[in-house]
């Protein structure tokens, strides 16, 4: 089966948990224009300017799919994932990015040590050949031993294609 998820610049979740989410809206039919196109071959992987972290896009029809693939072992070793799905609403992207990622915490009651499935909103707001960008929530307080977003805010985002041959030209 194709991987067709869309992954989003989820900020802090390692160990104190990120994420977005958007319930998908009713996408609306795209004009002759085919903006997705640059995005839509199989398994383009772009790479976050503000994180770094890298996330495999497809585009079929008027939904756009990522997938953050370059999880830490310790994620891996979980099944952790980010994953996200978005639809097309007049000129942008909007969708729900879905995570199962741990955190860990102390509070008054002690350590606090779960695995989480959260749900958070992204919107992409531009794809070309040469970058994606968009906003996504990012988590600022969450409660772990509920696994319950308790406050998150929007943060913008740019990815841009991963290199997939050595930067040899550069000097």
């Amino acid at each position: 089966m194709k991987i067709r998820r869309l992954v989003v610049a989820v900020t802090t979740l390692l160990m104190g948990c990120a994420g977005m989410c958007l319930q998908a809206q009713q996408a609306k039919p795209p004009g002759k224009e085919r903006r997705t196109q640059v995005a839509s071959a199989p398994g383009k992987v772009w790479r976050s300017t503000t994180t770094g972290r890298e996330y495999r896009v497809s585009v079929e029809k008027d939904i756009v799919h990522t997938e953050w693939v370059n999880l830490p072992p310790a994620l891996v070793r979980i099944g952790g994932y980010v994953r996200s799905e978005s639809r097309r609403v007049g000129s942008k992207w909007m969708g729900t990015v879905r995570s199962y990622l741990p955190c860990e915490t102390v509070e008054a009651n002690g350590h606090v040590s779960n695995r989480c499935h959260l749900e958070t909103k992204i919107e992409i707001d531009s794809m070309t050949a040469d970058r994606i960008t968009g906003r996504a929530q990012a988590l600022r307080k969450f409660d772990c031993s509920a696994c319950r977003v308790i406050e998150a805010a929007w943060a913008d985002f740019l990815w841009t294609p991963k290199e997939q041959k050595a930067e040899g030209g550069r000097r």
